[in-house]
């Protein structure tokens, strides 16, 4: 019988280090890179960047959805000026007037978004999607709150305090607006899990 100790494996050495970029569709992409000694790793990534910003146009932020267009000017404040109430006028063109008592035996509840996306129908109608996250990609979690296939005109006066975008055209937008619904229709998961639609019925910035 051998007196010799039988030898265990040893541990690998050298260094690891990891980063983060963005495609430029904003996909969050981490690259990992080794080296014998951490001034290795680091010489081995930083090549690894510069290859992904020069061939695949990576970033080192995720991009950002341009700004929403601005809300057209209501007819409204205008007609509220002329009668002399000023003060509504400056509400209603502010996008800040009251809102109105919600339907009988509802509450509102509200969603503070940042981003919404405007998805066009083939029928004349506009699905739009609202998130609490910015550069949602479409494998991403669901919108917070969704207003489903509501006619173009529909879309107009549901957002028009908060953008003038077209309904008929897609878009994805930053925009920071707080959307009010009520319990919908109950509805019931595959799960057995119960909840209720959301039936949006004003949206005003925040």
């Amino acid at each position: 019988m051998s007196d010799e100790k039988e030898q265990m494996p040893q541990a690998p050495t050298g260094s690891w280090v990891i980063t983060r970029l963005f495609s430029a569709h904003g996909i969050a992409i981490d690259l990992k890179a080794s080296g014998t000694t951490l001034s290795a790793a680091l010489d081995d990534l930083y090549t690894g960047i510069q290859h992904g910003i020069e061939k695949y146009q990576m970033q080192a932020e995720a991009p950002k959805a341009p700004a929403a267009p601005a809300p057209k000017p209501d007819p409204a404040a205008k007609i509220a000026a002329e009668e002399g109430n000023l003060e509504l006028a400056a509400e209603i063109k502010a996008g800040t007037e009251a809102i109105p008592e919600p339907p009988k035996g509802k509450t509102w509840q509200t969603f503070d978004a940042v981003f919404v996306r405007y998805l066009p129908q083939p029928d004349g109608k506009c699905t739009i999607e609202f998130y609490g996250n910015q550069h949602k990609q479409p494998h991403d979690d669901y919108a917070g709150v969704k207003v489903n296939k509501w006619p173009w005109e529909g879309v107009q006066g549901l957002m028009k305090h908060v953008t003038s975008h077209d309904p008929a055209q897609a878009g994805e937008f930053s925009l920071l607006c707080r959307v009010f619904f009520v319990d919908g229709k109950e509805y019931t998961t595959p799960s057995g899990v119960k909840g209720h639609y959301k039936d949006v019925c004003h949206v005003r910035l925040i």
